[in-house]
């Protein structure tokens, strides 16, 4: 169970980290995640016909051009939620 802690817009989960995944996102998307007391990322289907998910990166908010590196507005940079991967992520194939 992942517990958040606040610091300003950075939430993360306190747990014996192995591979530390990050999940940027908006004021809008912050509200939905942090509404719950364990949190719940909702699958979508984002633009430019990729696969319907929720998106994790392993890339930190410190990284160089990191939107567009990412391929997302720059809004969805204001709030980040950090956690350790239980190795249940698929990865997405090369050039997704």
């Amino acid at each position: 169970m992942l517990t958040p802690k606040t610091a300003k817009h950075f939430h993360y989960a306190i747990l014996p980290l192995t591979v530390v995944m990050n999940h940027f996102t908006d004021k809008p998307g912050h509200d939905a995640i942090s509404s719950q007391p364990d949190w719940c990322f909702k699958a979508s289907r984002p633009p430019g016909g990729h696969p319907q998910g929720a998106y994790f990166t392993t890339l930190e908010s410190t990284a160089p051009n990191l939107a567009m590196r990412l391929r997302i507005p720059r809004e969805k940079l204001a709030f980040v939620f950090q956690f350790a991967d239980a190795g249940d992520l698929a990865p997405l194939r090369a050039g997704l």
